[in-house]
Protein backbone atom coordinates (compact mmCIF):
# COMPACT_ATOMS: atom_id res chain seq x y z
CA UNK A 1 0.00 0.00 0.00
CA UNK A 2 2.88 2.16 0.94
CA UNK A 3 4.54 1.49 -2.28
CA UNK A 4 0.84 2.38 -4.26
CA UNK A 5 1.05 5.54 -2.65
CA UNK A 6 4.13 6.90 -3.20
CA UNK A 7 3.71 5.85 -6.97
CA UNK A 8 0.36 7.82 -6.75
CA UNK A 9 2.04 10.90 -4.98
CA UNK A 10 4.88 10.85 -8.11
CA UNK A 11 2.39 10.95 -11.04
CA UNK A 12 0.09 13.92 -9.51
CA UNK A 13 3.70 15.60 -8.97
CA UNK A 14 4.83 15.21 -12.48
CA UNK A 15 1.39 16.13 -13.73
CA UNK A 16 1.27 19.49 -11.72
CA UNK A 17 4.76 20.46 -12.80
CA UNK A 18 3.52 19.80 -16.96
CA UNK A 19 0.23 22.26 -16.04
CA UNK A 20 2.67 24.67 -14.96
CA UNK A 21 5.34 24.38 -17.65
CA UNK A 22 2.41 24.58 -20.49
CA UNK A 23 1.64 28.01 -20.60
CA UNK A 24 2.94 30.23 -23.19
CA UNK A 25 4.57 34.09 -23.14
CA UNK A 26 3.44 34.76 -26.67
CA UNK A 27 0.36 37.23 -27.44
CA UNK A 28 -0.24 35.44 -30.11
CA UNK A 29 -0.39 31.64 -29.38
CA UNK A 30 0.29 29.07 -32.42
CA UNK A 31 -2.46 28.05 -33.85
CA UNK A 32 -2.47 24.61 -32.47
CA UNK A 33 -3.24 26.18 -28.77
CA UNK A 34 -7.18 26.97 -30.95
CA UNK A 35 -9.06 24.34 -31.89
CA UNK A 36 -10.31 24.40 -35.67
CA UNK A 37 -13.94 25.38 -34.70
CA UNK A 38 -12.25 28.75 -33.13
CA UNK A 39 -10.52 29.61 -35.95
CA UNK A 40 -13.33 29.70 -38.48
CA UNK A 41 -15.65 31.02 -36.52
CA UNK A 42 -13.68 33.81 -35.27
CA UNK A 43 -13.75 33.36 -31.68
CA UNK A 44 -10.55 34.54 -31.23
CA UNK A 45 -10.51 37.09 -34.45
CA UNK A 46 -8.16 35.31 -36.57
CA UNK A 47 -8.47 33.30 -39.47
CA UNK A 48 -6.00 30.91 -41.12
CA UNK A 49 -4.89 32.69 -44.75
CA UNK A 50 -2.03 31.40 -47.49
CA UNK A 51 -0.41 33.84 -49.80
CA UNK A 52 -1.16 33.87 -53.23
CA UNK A 53 -0.31 35.31 -56.98
CA UNK A 54 -2.29 38.69 -56.58
CA UNK A 55 -3.96 37.75 -60.05
CA UNK A 56 -4.02 35.87 -63.53
CA UNK A 57 -2.94 37.41 -67.03
CA UNK A 58 -5.32 35.22 -69.82
CA UNK A 59 -3.48 35.38 -73.06
CA UNK A 60 -5.80 34.38 -75.90
CA UNK A 61 -4.99 32.44 -79.42
CA UNK A 62 -6.21 34.49 -82.92
CA UNK A 63 -8.44 31.00 -83.78
CA UNK A 64 -8.02 32.95 -87.57
CA UNK A 65 -4.26 31.92 -87.57
CA UNK A 66 -2.38 28.99 -87.48
CA UNK A 67 -0.04 28.10 -84.79
CA UNK A 68 3.17 27.35 -85.50
CA UNK A 69 4.99 26.66 -81.84
CA UNK A 70 4.03 27.05 -78.46
CA UNK A 71 7.50 27.89 -76.60
CA UNK A 72 6.46 27.29 -73.19
CA UNK A 73 5.20 24.85 -71.02
CA UNK A 74 2.89 24.92 -67.58
CA UNK A 75 4.85 25.46 -64.72
CA UNK A 76 7.62 27.84 -66.63
CA UNK A 77 8.38 30.88 -65.01
CA UNK A 78 8.28 33.82 -67.76
CA UNK A 79 9.23 37.15 -67.75
CA UNK A 80 7.48 40.28 -69.09
CA UNK A 81 8.06 40.47 -73.28
CA UNK A 82 9.36 36.69 -73.58
CA UNK A 83 7.82 34.79 -76.13
CA UNK A 84 5.05 32.14 -75.40
CA UNK A 85 3.91 31.05 -79.17
CA UNK A 86 4.25 32.11 -83.26
CA UNK A 87 2.05 32.19 -85.76
CA UNK A 88 2.64 30.17 -89.28
CA UNK A 89 3.77 33.49 -91.27
CA UNK A 90 3.26 31.67 -95.06
CA UNK A 91 -0.38 31.44 -93.61
CA UNK A 92 0.08 35.61 -92.70
CA UNK A 93 1.45 36.41 -96.12
CA UNK A 94 -0.93 34.52 -98.03
CA UNK A 95 -4.24 36.40 -96.79
CA UNK A 96 -2.23 39.49 -97.04
CA UNK A 97 -1.47 39.15 -100.37
CA UNK A 98 -5.05 38.45 -101.16
CA UNK A 99 -6.39 41.28 -98.93
CA UNK A 100 -3.82 43.51 -101.33
CA UNK A 101 -4.91 42.18 -104.42
CA UNK A 102 -8.69 42.68 -104.00
CA UNK A 103 -7.60 46.54 -102.56
CA UNK A 104 -5.83 46.70 -105.86
CA UNK A 105 -8.80 46.04 -107.86
CA UNK A 106 -11.25 48.37 -105.84
CA UNK A 107 -9.11 50.83 -106.65
CA UNK A 108 -8.85 50.04 -110.64
CA UNK A 109 -12.77 49.55 -110.55
CA UNK A 110 -12.81 52.99 -108.84
CA UNK A 111 -10.88 54.90 -111.47
CA UNK A 112 -12.82 52.84 -113.96
CA UNK A 113 -16.08 54.58 -112.33
CA UNK A 114 -14.55 57.89 -112.38
CA UNK A 115 -13.36 57.70 -116.32
CA UNK A 116 -17.11 56.53 -117.42
CA UNK A 117 -18.81 59.37 -115.60
CA UNK A 118 -16.61 61.98 -117.10
CA UNK A 119 -17.21 60.15 -120.42
CA UNK A 120 -21.06 60.72 -119.75
CA UNK A 121 -21.01 64.30 -118.71
CA UNK A 122 -18.88 65.00 -121.99
CA UNK A 123 -21.61 63.18 -124.04
CA UNK A 124 -24.58 64.53 -122.18
CA UNK A 125 -23.47 68.39 -122.90
CA UNK A 126 -23.60 67.60 -126.48
CA UNK A 127 -26.65 65.30 -126.59
CA UNK A 128 -29.89 66.16 -127.49
CA UNK A 129 -32.72 66.68 -125.26
CA UNK A 130 -34.31 63.33 -125.65
CA UNK A 131 -30.73 61.50 -124.93
CA UNK A 132 -30.62 63.83 -121.50
CA UNK A 133 -32.62 61.69 -119.32
CA UNK A 134 -30.75 58.33 -120.29
CA UNK A 135 -27.48 60.46 -119.57
CA UNK A 136 -29.07 61.43 -116.42
CA UNK A 137 -29.53 58.28 -115.00
CA UNK A 138 -26.07 56.49 -115.97
CA UNK A 139 -24.41 59.14 -114.26
CA UNK A 140 -26.40 58.70 -111.26
CA UNK A 141 -25.54 55.11 -111.43
CA UNK A 142 -22.03 55.47 -111.80
CA UNK A 143 -21.62 58.02 -108.70
CA UNK A 144 -23.71 55.57 -107.22
CA UNK A 145 -21.14 52.68 -107.41
CA UNK A 146 -18.19 55.42 -106.94
CA UNK A 147 -19.54 55.58 -103.71
CA UNK A 148 -19.75 52.09 -102.53
CA UNK A 149 -16.50 50.95 -104.05
CA UNK A 150 -14.84 54.39 -101.97
CA UNK A 151 -16.57 52.71 -98.89
CA UNK A 152 -15.16 49.35 -99.77
CA UNK A 153 -12.02 50.53 -100.56
CA UNK A 154 -11.61 52.27 -96.99
CA UNK A 155 -12.61 49.14 -95.40
CA UNK A 156 -10.34 47.17 -97.07
CA UNK A 157 -7.49 49.37 -96.65
CA UNK A 158 -8.06 49.14 -92.58
CA UNK A 159 -8.05 45.33 -93.07
CA UNK A 160 -4.69 45.39 -95.01
CA UNK A 161 -2.88 47.28 -92.50
CA UNK A 162 -4.35 45.38 -89.76
CA UNK A 163 -2.88 41.92 -91.61
CA UNK A 164 0.63 43.75 -92.44
CA UNK A 165 0.72 43.97 -88.88
CA UNK A 166 -0.03 40.84 -87.66
CA UNK A 167 2.52 39.60 -90.81
CA UNK A 168 5.41 41.88 -88.64
CA UNK A 169 3.79 40.53 -85.09
CA UNK A 170 3.79 36.92 -85.61
CA UNK A 171 5.28 36.31 -82.03
CA UNK A 172 3.06 36.36 -78.71
CA UNK A 173 5.14 37.71 -76.17
CA UNK A 174 4.24 37.98 -72.38
CA UNK A 175 2.01 40.98 -71.12
CA UNK A 176 3.30 40.23 -67.50
CA UNK A 177 6.16 38.38 -65.61
CA UNK A 178 4.84 35.25 -63.57
CA UNK A 179 4.17 31.56 -64.03
CA UNK A 180 2.93 29.55 -66.34
CA UNK A 181 -0.61 28.11 -65.08
CA UNK A 182 -1.50 26.64 -68.00
CA UNK A 183 -1.63 26.17 -71.70
CA UNK A 184 -4.25 24.95 -73.76
CA UNK A 185 -3.62 23.75 -77.21
CA UNK A 186 -6.87 21.42 -77.58
CA UNK A 187 -9.63 24.01 -76.81
CA UNK A 188 -12.49 22.71 -75.05
CA UNK A 189 -14.54 24.97 -72.21
CA UNK A 190 -14.63 25.05 -68.45
CA UNK A 191 -17.47 23.94 -66.21
CA UNK A 192 -19.55 26.95 -66.92
CA UNK A 193 -19.39 26.22 -70.76
CA UNK A 194 -16.95 29.07 -71.49
CA UNK A 195 -13.79 28.78 -74.09
CA UNK A 196 -10.92 27.62 -72.10
CA UNK A 197 -8.04 30.31 -72.24
CA UNK A 198 -5.01 29.36 -74.61
CA UNK A 199 -2.23 30.68 -72.02
CA UNK A 200 -2.73 31.28 -68.26
CA UNK A 201 -0.02 33.14 -66.65
CA UNK A 202 -0.07 33.76 -62.61
CA UNK A 203 1.16 36.90 -61.28
CA UNK A 204 3.90 36.26 -58.77
CA UNK A 205 5.47 39.88 -58.61
CA UNK A 206 2.55 40.84 -56.50
CA UNK A 207 0.78 38.73 -53.73
CA UNK A 208 -2.52 38.76 -51.79
CA UNK A 209 -3.95 36.70 -49.40
CA UNK A 210 -6.54 34.23 -49.59
CA UNK A 211 -8.68 33.58 -46.03
CA UNK A 212 -11.94 32.01 -45.69
CA UNK A 213 -15.34 33.16 -43.90
CA UNK A 214 -19.03 31.76 -43.18
CA UNK A 215 -22.27 33.63 -42.41
CA UNK A 216 -21.57 33.16 -38.71
CA UNK A 217 -17.72 35.53 -38.67
CA UNK A 218 -18.45 37.53 -41.74
CA UNK A 219 -18.30 40.88 -40.17
CA UNK A 220 -15.01 40.30 -38.82
CA UNK A 221 -13.84 40.38 -42.53
CA UNK A 222 -16.51 42.46 -44.14
CA UNK A 223 -15.16 44.26 -47.44
CA UNK A 224 -13.05 47.00 -47.23
CA UNK A 225 -12.01 45.81 -43.62
CA UNK A 226 -8.56 46.31 -42.85
CA UNK A 227 -6.28 43.57 -41.75
CA UNK A 228 -3.60 42.76 -39.99
CA UNK A 229 -1.51 39.79 -41.32
CA UNK A 230 0.84 37.95 -39.15
CA UNK A 231 3.11 35.36 -39.98
CA UNK A 232 2.89 31.93 -38.74
CA UNK A 233 6.89 31.79 -37.57
CA UNK A 234 7.92 35.14 -36.72
CA UNK A 235 6.44 38.65 -35.15
CA UNK A 236 6.63 40.12 -38.91
CA UNK A 237 3.14 41.75 -39.35
CA UNK A 238 1.74 43.15 -42.73
CA UNK A 239 -1.52 45.51 -43.52
CA UNK A 240 -3.77 45.05 -45.60
CA UNK A 241 -7.55 45.40 -46.77
CA UNK A 242 -10.07 43.07 -47.64
CA UNK A 243 -10.50 43.90 -51.69
CA UNK A 244 -12.93 41.35 -52.16
CA UNK A 245 -15.35 38.36 -51.35
CA UNK A 246 -16.54 35.37 -53.62
CA UNK A 247 -20.05 34.81 -52.45
CA UNK A 248 -20.59 33.46 -56.13
CA UNK A 249 -18.41 30.17 -55.10
CA UNK A 250 -18.97 28.73 -51.99
CA UNK A 251 -17.57 25.76 -50.68
CA UNK A 252 -19.03 22.96 -47.94
CA UNK A 253 -15.73 20.88 -48.01
CA UNK A 254 -12.53 21.54 -45.97
CA UNK A 255 -10.69 24.55 -47.01
CA UNK A 256 -6.88 24.55 -48.64
CA UNK A 257 -5.31 25.59 -45.44
CA UNK A 258 -5.86 22.49 -43.83
CA UNK A 259 -9.07 23.34 -41.29
CA UNK A 260 -11.63 20.93 -40.29
CA UNK A 261 -14.93 21.80 -41.86
CA UNK A 262 -16.84 21.91 -38.53
CA UNK A 263 -19.52 24.59 -39.55
CA UNK A 264 -22.73 23.14 -41.56
CA UNK A 265 -22.47 26.71 -43.65
CA UNK A 266 -21.35 27.88 -46.60
CA UNK A 267 -17.29 29.23 -46.96
CA UNK A 268 -16.58 31.75 -49.09
CA UNK A 269 -13.05 32.96 -50.30
CA UNK A 270 -12.23 36.48 -49.18
CA UNK A 271 -9.02 37.98 -50.78
CA UNK A 272 -6.81 40.11 -49.02
CA UNK A 273 -4.66 42.86 -50.76
CA UNK A 274 -1.60 44.42 -49.15
CA UNK A 275 0.02 47.53 -48.49
CA UNK A 276 3.50 45.51 -49.18
CA UNK A 277 4.35 41.70 -49.46
CA UNK A 278 8.00 42.47 -48.67
CA UNK A 279 9.59 38.91 -47.00
CA UNK A 280 6.03 36.63 -48.14
CA UNK A 281 6.49 33.70 -49.94
CA UNK A 282 4.11 32.23 -52.57
CA UNK A 283 2.28 29.34 -50.80
CA UNK A 284 3.27 30.14 -47.49
CA UNK A 285 0.49 30.15 -44.46
CA UNK A 286 0.08 32.91 -42.22
CA UNK A 287 -2.88 34.54 -40.16
CA UNK A 288 -5.29 37.17 -40.47
CA UNK A 289 -6.87 39.43 -38.14
CA UNK A 290 -9.32 42.10 -38.18
CA UNK A 291 -7.60 45.43 -37.62
CA UNK A 292 -10.76 46.69 -36.43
Amino acid sequence: MKKLLVITISLLCLLALSACGSGSSSNFPNEDEYSSEQLEIGSVNRFAGVIVASGETRVEKDENKTLASVSVAAGDTVTQGQVLFTYDSAQAQLDYDKAAIELEQLNISLQSYSEQKTSLEAEKANAGEGEQLSYTIQIQELETSIRETSYNISLKQKEVEKLANALNNLEVKAPTAGKVQSVNTDGGTDANGSPLPFIVIMQTNAFRVKAYINEENAGDLSLGAPVTVRSRVSDDTWQGTVSSIDFENPIQSASDMGDSDVSSSSKYPAYIELSNSDGLMLGQHVFVESAQ
